[in-house]
């Protein structure tokens, strides 16, 4: 379990993070989003010890984080920066196996060689990193920070460069770390990504935290599910009258036969009072994480 506790850094007079609080528990996924320069991977950074914090408190597992915490914390950073290029990717993860001190077994060579065939590396594995492509050591990074035995996984914009196919494999990878009680942290902008994985949403701006709250939660209250009504002709004048006699909310859709109405108030209700004879077919619009994301800030 990870708690922070009114984390404050500054870079001289000016306040990058102010004030953060937050818990994030055993197999939970918790995504941080924000415009750029929000504070995102500074958080991130202050996490791992990479830099510190001004004032303010960090826990993992009820107890003040310490340099012996850190080898249960793995990071995967935005670009290049997570390996050393010079080496390959089977002794890049042995160094960091090796400098955590962590055994390095034929079991986890074993483990590594199952991700290499996942992500389609079995040819690549011996090559200097900087060989290698830009997506391509995405993938290396992926495999490095799952790969370690780590309580607390933080990502920073980790599917950046990787295509569809080992997207859906980092998913799954990230299932299999939630049903093992790993912490995670995600930094992205792919919302539909973040849509999927998230059991709880953190939104930063300008160093402060401005929601925090089950991602649910926050769908339904930016971005409620609609339903689709369409019409086999223009919508009749006498169906949007009973609508408005009894105040229920309504949109018209692209055309003047579809009606989108929300699911605040029962789609039974609504039905009851349509014609359901001039009625074609109903559709449930499933909600995005992106509409509700963009309506969030048209508010604050």
């Amino acid at each position: 379990m990870l708690k922070l506790d009114e984390v404050y850094k500054r870079y001289d007079d000016i306040n990058v993070l102010e004030g953060i609080s937050f818990q994030a528990d055993k197999g939970e996924v918790l995504s941080i989003v924000g415009h750029n320069g929000a504070g995102k991977t500074t958080l991130l950074k202050i996490i791992t010890g990479i830099i510190l914090q001004n004032t303010g408190k960090i826990e993992l597992n009820g107890k003040l984080r310490k340099k012996s915490h850190l080898k249960n914390i793995s990071m995967m950073l935005e670009g290049n920066k997570n390996f050393y290029l010079e080496l390959t990717l089977y002794e890049n993860i042995e160094y960091f196996y090796r400098i955590k001190g962590y055994k390095y077994t034929n079991l986890i060579k074993n483990k590594i060689d199952r991700y290499l065939i996942i992500f389609n590396l079995v040819d690549h594995a011996k090559k200097p990193i900087y060989k290698l492509s830009r997506g391509m050591q995405q993938k290396v990074a992926v495999i490095l920070n799952f790969v370690l035995p780590s309580e607390l996984i933080l990502l920073d914009e980790p599917t950046l460069g990787l295509d569809i196919f080992s997207v859906d494999e980092f998913q799954a990878l990230i299932a299999n770390a939630k049903n093992d009680g790993k912490t995670i942290l995600i930094t992205s902008h792919q919302l539909d990504l973040l849509q999927r994985l998230s059991d709880r949403l953190i939104i930063l701006h300008k160093g402060k935290i401005v929601f925090n709250n089950n991602s649910e939660v926050f769908l339904n209250k930016y971005a409620p599910s609609q339903y689709r009504i369409l019409y086999n002709e223009d919508i009749p004048t006498k169906e949007i009258e009973k609508l408005d006699y009894i105040q229920y909310s309504y949109n018209f859709g692209s055309s003047n036969k579809e009606l989108i109405v929300d699911e605040n108030i029962s789609l039974i209700d609504y039905l009851n009072v349509l014609d359901l004879t001039l009625i074609k077919s109903i559709e449930k619009n499933i909600p995005s994480l992106e509409t509700a994301y963009k309506k969030f800030w048209n508010e604050v």
